[in-house]
């Protein structure tokens, strides 16, 4: 079983695993991914390791970037839609 939370993956091997994982699931709730990723103490339980650090901002694109890119490939992908649309009415027609 895994678990993913942000970047990084929690492997849960073996029923002990599992279950010290259910036990911080019933006591935490919805705050365990925040634990998992934060939390030094609940880190060294389930070993992993040291805190992951966030990726810099200079390399994550910005919301503008990332909205004109999606409505690029949307355009791109309506236009080619429409030009299979046309082929299949073409085709069905006597």
């Amino acid at each position: 079983m895994h678990v993913r939370f942000g970047q990084e993956i929690l492997y849960l091997e073996g029923w002990c695993a599992r279950t010290q994982y259910n036990a911080c699931c019933r006591l935490l709730g919805p705050g365990i991914n925040i634990h998992l990723a934060e939390n030094q103490l609940l880190r060294e339980i389930f070993h992993l390791g040291n805190k992951v650090l966030p990726i810099p901002s200079s390399q994550k694109t910005s919301k503008l970037e990332r909205t004109l890119m999606n409505a690029a490939a949307f355009k791109a992908r309506t236009i080619q839609r429409n030009k299979n649309r046309d082929k299949r009415s073409a085709a069905m027609a006597p």
